[in-house]
């Protein structure tokens, strides 16, 4: 079989960097484009001289041992780690392009049906959009770990804004010394909003902080906090919320804090 040497090596070049991209988006790692060529030039070199029968290039453990230069050189000492998402890619394009091969298709239908399986392997599910907020009440101060839930369509009736729910441990620090999420317990500054679960209605103590700070953003966002009496590892932003790039800093003046509000069930 005549093999192209130059046709041949810019096949492989790009096979290669097919499969570092691949394991670039599997790891969430950067990849410098620099490092990725270089990388690429020496796996397609090694590629090619494993065609020579005379040489021992085509050995496993030559090509073991080009996997992970190839990953050492693209992503640094870490590049250990991306030996198996290379190998696996590049066992995925060896057989699409085999496959491929053995059906009369040429080198470019080959190339193209690698580069739509790598495409496939770089999309990622989408993940559930998580902060940090930062949360100020009475001079007091801590952060909460939310994701936005657009289950969550909680609002304060009376006040008409929506309410993040979290945990007691989670705003603790927030929160009087004899503080019971009980609703006969209801102490002076917070109110009542009923909320549905799945164990059916229940009366959540909620109260208005004096800010509500992303932490990602920095941008202060107008909500009240639901305090749940059941463990929650995640602070439930409701979906409607919209978070803006805002300069101002939204403080709220609802209640007196001597003042008792009356409980809203809504």
């Amino acid at each position: 079989m005549a093999v192209q040497g130059e046709k041949y090596l810019l096949m492989m070049g790009y096979i290669h960097f097919l499969c570092l991209l691949a394991a670039r988006y599997r790891l969430q790692w950067p990849l410098r484009p620099d490092r990725a060529a270089v990388a690429c030039i020496l796996s397609s070199v090694h590629s090619l001289l494993s065609l020579l029968p005379a040489l021992p290039f085509a050995h496993p453990l030559c090509m073991f041992c080009s996997l992970i230069s190839s990953g050492v050189i693209a992503f640094g000492k870490r590049g250990v780690h991306a030996f198996l998402p290379q190998l696996m890619a590049g066992l995925l394009f060896s057989g699409a392009c085999a496959f491929l091969t053995r059906t009369g298709a040429g080198p470019s239908l080959c190339l193209l049906a690698c580069t739509g399986l790598c495409l496939l392997l770089c999309i990622r599910k989408k993940e559930a959009e998580w902060t940090v907020l930062d949360i100020s009440f009475r001079g007091k101060n801590c952060c909460l770990r939310a994701i936005r839930d657009t289950g969550n369509s909680l609002s304060h009736p009376a006040l008409g804004l929506p309410v993040i729910v979290c945990s007691v441990s989670s705003v603790r620090r927030l929160l009087p010394e004899n503080f019971d999420p009980a609703p006969e317990k209801l102490l002076p500054g917070f109110t009542l909003v009923s909320a549905r679960t799945v164990k059916g209605m229940v009366l959540l103590p909620c109260f208005v902080p004096d800010a509500i700070r992303d932490a990602k953003t920095g941008t202060f966002i107008p909500a009240c906090i639901g305090v749940c009496g059941e463990p929650i590892q995640w602070g439930l932003i409701p979906g409607s919320i919209q978070i803006k790039e805002e300069k101002g800093r939204w403080k709220r003046k609802p209640f007196s804090e001597k003042a008792t509000p009356p409980s809203v069930n809504g």
